[in-house]
Parts: structure tokens; sequence; C-alpha cells
């Protein structure tokens, strides 16, 4: 790989990957039989895709910060993308599947990957890598933001109110002040049956115990 690759390359590669640094973008292209840094920004997508032309070929890392669950958390992910011009020379084109593997190595912790062929297919691809990320990490986490106008900001919102509301049904079904006592029952106590219930042990041996209902205790 390294036979492959000018020493630039690590250098813009670390560049995008680093948390202290602004760098969003590189392309690595061509300089000669060499891959070489075609370009590096802090512009994101957009400006990573004005550098695309269809006589070239280039080999790119950009870094996405994405805002999910409803705006309260946020991760960073990398996206590998090979763009192959439709004009780019044969002998070039023949090197991409050896070349894109030897980048792949290098740009160690992309999430996903995604080729391209035709400026067609640039109009798209920001939806499309969002897209990807949201299937790549298993959730998608705009979906409760479409289905109950949750906005962006307002997740720890809907989360109180739904621990605030299985919290209140958890008081409403829970049976609290129940009491297992072989003895008769105290004047404190009133009888009740539980014998509809789903026991561990046979109704019969259950119900060896006296069960009573202590109405001094809250749920």
């Amino acid at each position: 790989m390294g036979g492959d690759l000018t020493d630039g390359c690590e250098e813009a590669y670390k560049a995008v990957f680093s948390d202290s640094e602004a760098t969003t973008w590189c392309w690595l292209g061509y300089e000669g039989n060499k891959l070489a840094v075609a370009g590096k920004g802090d512009g994101g997508l957009q400006e990573m895709l004005s550098k695309v032309d269809d006589n070239i070929i280039l080999y790119g890392l950009l870094r996405v910060n994405k805002t999910d669950d409803g705006g309260d958390s946020k991760r960073v992910k990398f996206v590998y993308l090979t763009w192959v011009g439709e004009n780019a020379p044969a002998m070039k084109k023949g090197k991409v599947n050896m070349h894109k593997g030897a980048c792949g190595q290098l740009f160690q912790g992309y999430h996903i990957e995604k080729q391209i062929f035709a400026k067609e297919e640039l109009q798209n691809l920001e939806a499309d890598i969002d897209d990807s990320l949201r299937r790549a990490g298993g959730a998608n986490y705009d979906l409760g933001n479409i289905r109950t106008g949750v906005q962006a900001g307002k997740s720890t919102d809907l989360k109180n109110a739904s621990k605030e509301f299985f919290s209140q049904k958890e008081k409403e079904t829970t049976i609290a002040g129940i009491v297992y006592d072989k003895g008769p029952l105290s004047k404190e106590l009133t009888s009740c049956d539980l014998g509809g219930r789903a026991m561990t042990v046979g109704a019969s041996v259950a119900k060896k115990n006296t069960v009573g209902y202590d109405s001094t205790v809250q749920a």
C-alpha cells in the first residue's frame, strides 16, 4: 500500500479524522502512477464535490456531523467516496479496484462507502449518504420526529413525559401492602383473594398462607 501513496496522503487523512482540526474532507488523486493529495478543505460535502471532473478518478474521505435523537445527540461519521469520471483514462480505471482497497486501508474508521460514476448521481448524494448512515447505525433517529412532530432539541421533554406516563401506569397497576402470613389476620388487615393470579406454585400450596391487604400502605 505504501508504495502507491505519497507521503501527504496520511496527513490528509489524519486531518479529516482529527477532532481538533477544521478539515472535513480530502481527495486523493493520481500523480503519475501514484496517489497524492488532490484537495482538502473545511466546507463539507458540497465543497468536496466541486472538485470532481469527468476526466479524473478520486478517492476521498468525508467527515459528517450527524445530529440524532431530536437534536440532543451529536455523532461524527466518516464516509469513503470513490469518484470514477466517465472520461478518465482507461489505464487509471483499471487500477480502481486495487487503489480503492489501498485507500480503504488508509481511511481506517469510515462508516459507509459510496462509489460514484456520473455527475447525475451527485444531485441526491447528500440524501443517499444520510440514509445510508441511518441504516448503518441500526436506527432511524429521525423517525420519532416525523411521526410525533418532535422538534430538534425537544427529545428531552419527550423522554421526561414518557417516564412520567409509565411511572403513573406502574402506580395504577401495582397492588401494595400484600401480606403473606400463616397465622390469622390482624385487625389492621383486610382479607383479599389472589387465587386468579399466576403463581409459581400450585394454588393449593399458595393458599396455605393467609393473604391480606394492608390498606394503610400507599401504592
